[in-house]
């Protein structure tokens, strides 16, 4: 129990690919033999990549093992895009969010990948869920010495939302930053990251629809998710290039800004790498007293 307890309290956990000796794993870096084509990378994503990494999630999503009977289709966010790109461009290999972006959102979950750009996206997020092994859904329990965080993430059933940034750092040796954003945020203490039984059966009533084994929203009606941009895949509810333009003049709340204040326990880092403390959030309940969250969250 204690174990899980120290496994599951973290929102937000860090993945670390390292380039020398590849194919090894010391302690909590994690190392890949992975080459494949190279790629230009700055400080965008293309819509080639938004899709990549929406189906890269999905596809971990629909065939958990057990199955999920609650797990939903993830959806693309352009707002949590432009706050996981604005993060990475400042090229920062750690938790947080950029002061001048705005978010409407205080229960946002984060993962963070860094490695070079020999690497797809589907290793980035096959990273992440290569933790499974390492992860036991029975007793909701994490291997001795493993990280699992990040998996547990990636197939949280209600996190229906995914924006990710990518920007190539010279300060890390022209390797790429990765940084997804997930709402809502995953990692509840003491929660599985979803319920077991045959797909679909557990749907919630925002999301009757079975798509893939995921529960979709009804009619796949996009304004549910991207309520203000021209819709150019509708099966993927993927906005034209202009929702994800960045804009300098956005000031205002930072989501994780509350790590400051009273509350900062509430939205609970745990940094593998780099600072090795846990802040918890002890319920589901008390967390949205503490705040409230946005009405789109409530809403669906």
């Amino acid at each position: 129990m204690l174990r899980s307890f120290r496994i599951i309290s973290a929102l937000v956990l860090i993945a670390l690919v390292t380039i020398p000796n590849l194919g090894r794993a010391e302690g909590k870096y994690m190392k890949h033999n992975l080459r494949e084509k190279r790629r230009d990378l700055k400080n965008s994503v293309t819509a080639e990549e938004r899709l990549a990494f929406l189906v890269a999630h999905n596809g971990h999503r629909n065939s958990t093992t057990p199955p999920a009977s609650d797990m939903r289709k993830m959806y693309y966010s352009s707002e949590l895009e432009k706050s996981a790109q604005e993060w990475s461009n400042t090229c920062q290999f750690k938790h947080g969010n950029p002061s001048w972006i705005t978010m409407k959102y205080i229960n946002v979950g984060q993962n963070i990948w860094m490695g070079s750009e020999g690497y797809s996206i589907e290793s980035m997020v096959g990273a992440w869920a290569a933790e499974k092994s390492s992860y036991t859904f029975s007793t909701n329990d994490c291997a001795t010495d493993a990280e699992c965080g990040h998996y547990t993430q990636v197939v949280w059933a209600s996190s229906f939302k995914v924006g990710c940034g990518m920007t190539q750092c010279a300060n890390y040796g022209d390797n790429i930053i990765t940084v997804c954003n997930y709402l809502e945020a995953g990692n509840y203490v003491g929660e599985k990251p979803y319920s077991q039984g045959t797909a679909c059966s557990g749907c919630p009533t925002t999301a009757p629809t079975c798509s893939s084994n995921l529960c979709a929203i009804k009619n796949n009606d996009c304004s549910k998710v991207e309520p203000s941009c021209t819709i150019t895949d509708a099966t993927n509810c993927l906005c034209d290039n202009s929702a994800y333009m960045l804009s300098n003049t956005t000031t205002v709340d930072n989501p994780f800004s509350s790590l400051d204040n009273g509350a900062r326990w509430f939205l609970g880092f745990g940094q593998a790498v780099f600072e090795p403390y846990h802040r918890l959030i002890p319920s589901r309940g008390t967390a949205v007293l503490l705040t409230e969250l946005a009405n789109s969250l409530t809403n669906y």
